[in-house]
């Protein structure tokens, strides 16, 4: 089924994902149709950084969203239970009640008690859920009742990183949009890239400019001009600003906003020249042909190296 682009505001997230062909999942295809089928078939885990870098954005674009979607962690070295069982205890706040069941018991020291545990430990693997000591579920238990379903837990670390960037970015994004503040997270649904039909969600949108917020632990021109190549960042901006022009007729400047997030913290904002875009479009044009073409014929294949290794030109200038 297809659908006219139309831009949507106020689409929460959730509803978000489950428009089809994110950029992150066309992305992979880039690669290779293996990458592609590989990203589509692996559950999503994002990494610390990935967790941080979310928490940011919610903090400076929709900062009313905060307090119900992050929350800081709590003390879990003031649990009664082993070290062993305190990562338990973290891996349900992080994965989420369903998957786990508390036992009946708290050992199984005693004849009876293995035969309960062994008992219930079987029937939790037929139901595909994980068995924890009594005392571990009910220290989760407790904690999962003081916080919202769903949030996020941050670190002291991870709070401190929030506080002291998003003054930074909400002063840059001043900068660019000094009359009206911008439209923030607005999604471009139903447009087609190369017979794909994808979605976008811009970060913030406002007149002729939208802006798009990326966050690392390390900010330079290099590693600027390095992730516009290694992690797609010039075709997921192409692809961007290309859905906004079927949605809308328009074509719109663009800037990167970079955000360090170590120490010292810094924001940085840059605009794509002519080579940005055109390398842009090229990713965009191999990423979703080959999508497509893993689409059609669910063939995949790893990706083509060249019969020699290559020496980067710069490695034999120094």
């Amino acid at each position: 089924m297809t659908f006219d682009p139309r831009v949507v505001h106020g689409l929460p997230f959730s509803d978000y994902l489950e428009a089809p062909a994110h950029w992150s999942q066309v992305w992979p295809a880039a690669q290779s149709s293996l990458h592609a089928a590989h990203r589509a078939a692996t559950p999503f885990a994002p990494s610390p950084a990935m967790v941080l870098g979310s928490a940011i954005h919610c903090a400076a674009l929709e900062p009313d969203e905060f307090a119900d979607r992050y929350r800081r962690a709590p003390d879990f070295d003031g649990l009664r239970v082993s070290s062993t069982e305190v990562d338990v205890v973290r891996r349900i706040m992080a994965e989420g009640p369903d998957g786990f069941r508390g036992a009946s018991v708290q050992d199984r020291r005693s004849r009876a008690d293995k035969a309960a545990w062994s008992a219930e430990s079987a029937q939790a693997q037929a139901d595909g859920v994980e068995l924890v000591r009594r005392d571990t579920w009910a220290a989760a238990s407790a904690l999962l009742s003081e916080y919202p379903a769903g949030c996020t837990l941050l670190t002291d670390d991870q709070l401190r990183t929030v506080d002291a960037l998003r003054p930074l970015i909400l002063r840059e994004l001043d900068r660019l949009w000094p009359f009206a503040p911008p439209d923030t997270e607005v999604s471009v649904l139903g447009a087609t890239i190369h017979g794909v039909q994808t979605c976008a969600r811009l970060d913030a949108v406002g007149g002729l400019l939208f802006a798009d917020l990326k966050t690392s632990a390390k900010v330079s021109d290099h590693d600027a001009s390095t992730a516009l190549v290694r992690r797609g960042y010039a075709g997921q901006a192409w692809s961007y600003r290309e859905q906004w022009r079927q949605a809308t007729g328009k074509l719109l400047d663009f800037r990167v906003i970079w955000a360090q997030t170590e120490p010292p913290y810094f924001v940085a904002v840059q605009a794509f020249d002519g080579d940005c875009w055109e390398l842009g479009r090229m990713q965009a044009e191999r990423a979703f042909t080959s999508f497509r073409r893993w689409q059609d014929t669910g063939k995949t294949e790893p990706p083509k190296l060249s019969p020699t290794v290559r020496v980067p030109r710069w490695a034999l200038e120094e």
